[in-house]
């Protein structure tokens, strides 16, 4: 018997990574490939889409990735032009879908305008879609898509022309069948089915109007895989051969920091020099309270990002890794964990590790985030992360969350099943 075609479409590497790591859970039952919208060509650079393209072509052994280019119109007239280029997307993803033929669809988001319209089309045809949370996302973010205070410039609200032509184009959107949403929120648009984290996303879905006959708690594949890295790491020769993939001294401890840009596009608060100039100050105060001689300190960088930027971090002892690096190994190898508020703080509380929760700038999104992962403290200054980094030295460091968030075991069954059903 044939197996099922299954197309996962990222937007981006974060998202690419995270369905990447199903693969081996899956590809025993499924034909695994990947497929990029016009939103993941508009969203990254070339190079970036190289990347992309060549990270999920090593992913399916050496098969392409799938893309549904961008149309470009030879002329721009407003609505016209518009309109026209949504009419020509659709006329490629019924392509597509001919010729391609999926059995199933699984994105990130369902209320943007190219899955949602994919989405729409595949129903059509028989084909399940599905939507799988791969990241935390934001409560008040979700309320208020303009959050103050995570950019420098103060978002400008439209003015009545501007409202009136994106209520026109969403309102010929839907009559000529190019988009629908219950309501405008991830789980809302056209996916049959959303797989989220947790309670807390099941909850805040459905209190914005998410159908509650889309939503399943299935956990994340992360969770399964921090749990496999853990146990590697406790047989010696495992954790040897690890520790020398990641280029680790095996005679030192390890402090892992997972950064967050301040400086990108979703928050920008910080110029490229300031927000390496952030971790170079952390780098430089664990390096005052945990020796060198003792203690390497690891620096991950967040899938947005660019590596070269903390290059003059390596000055000061410092091993970077790149966004491909495993999130799971390298938690798994070091003893103190800190970070703000990503989903890597999962993988860090599932391991049950030393961790220190930063919230310097005082962000409420960050601040809210405490209820997702059972974080009981942020970080609001340097004094204080002094201090917890002289408990954590003297063996006094107190446990900074409970594991009250983790609430699935056996993530990788959760989602083949969700998948299958």
């Amino acid at each position: 018997m044939a197996k099922k075609k299954i197309y996962f479409i990222p937007h981006y590497f974060g998202n690419l990574r995270y369905f990447g790591k199903l693969i081996p859970f899956l590809k025993d039952q499924f034909d695994l490939n990947f497929l990029f919208t016009p939103k993941a060509l508009l969203r990254n650079s070339k190079k970036e889409i190289e990347d992309m393209r060549d990270y999920g072509a090593g992913l399916l052994e050496g098969r392409a990735v799938e893309i549904i280019e961008p149309t470009k119109p030879k002329f721009w007239l407003p609505l016209f032009s518009l309109i026209g280029s949504r009419l020509a997307f659709r006329r490629a993803v019924r392509e597509f879908l001919e010729k391609t033929k999926p059995d199933i669809l699984i994105g990130a988001e369902d209320n943007e305008f190219y899955n949602n319209l994919l989405f729409l089309e595949a129903n059509k045809k028989g084909i399940k879609t599905i939507v799988l949370q791969w990241a935390i996302f934001a409560k008040s973010l979700m309320l208020d898509p303009k959050n103050k205070g995570l950019q420098k410039k103060e978002f400008k609200n439209p003015n009545l022309l501007e409202r009136c032509y994106g209520q026109l184009v969403e309102s010929l959107s839907r009559l000529l069948g190019l988009y629908r949403v219950t309501v405008n929120k991830v789980g809302g648009g056209t996916a049959q089915k959303v797989g989220v984290i947790n309670k807390y996303f099941y909850d805040l879905l459905k209190g914005l109007g998410v159908p509650e006959s889309k939503l399943e708690v299935v956990g994340s594949i992360d969770w399964e895989l921090a749990r496999a890295a853990q146990r590697a790491v406790s047989e010696d020769e495992e954790k040897k051969r690890l520790q020398q993939k990641h280029g680790l001294d095996l005679a030192k401890k390890n402090i892992a920091i997972f950064s967050i840009p301040f400086n990108l596009r979703d928050v920008n608060i910080l110029s490229d020099s300031e927000q390496l100039s952030l971790y170079e100050r952390l780098v430089k105060m664990i390096q005052e309270i945990l020796p060198r001689a003792e203690y390497d300190v690891l620096l991950k960088i967040h899938p947005a990002e660019n590596l070269e930027l903390y290059a003059p971090l390596r000055k000061l002892g410092v091993k970077l890794f790149d966004k491909a690096a495993s999130n799971e190994e390298l938690i798994a190898l070091s003893d103190l964990y800190i970070e703000d508020s990503s989903t890597t703080n999962f993988i860090a509380i599932i391991m049950n590790k030393d961790c220190i929760f930063l919230n310097l700038f005082q962000l409420p999104v960050i601040e809210e985030s405490k209820e997702i992962f059972g974080i009981k403290k942020f970080v609001y200054d340097h004094e204080e992360l002094r201090g917890l980094l002289a408990a954590y030295r003297d063996h006094a460091l107190p446990k900074q969350y409970d594991q009250s968030a983790i609430t699935t075991d056996n993530c990788a069954q959760k989602i083949i099943s969700f998948i299958n059903s």
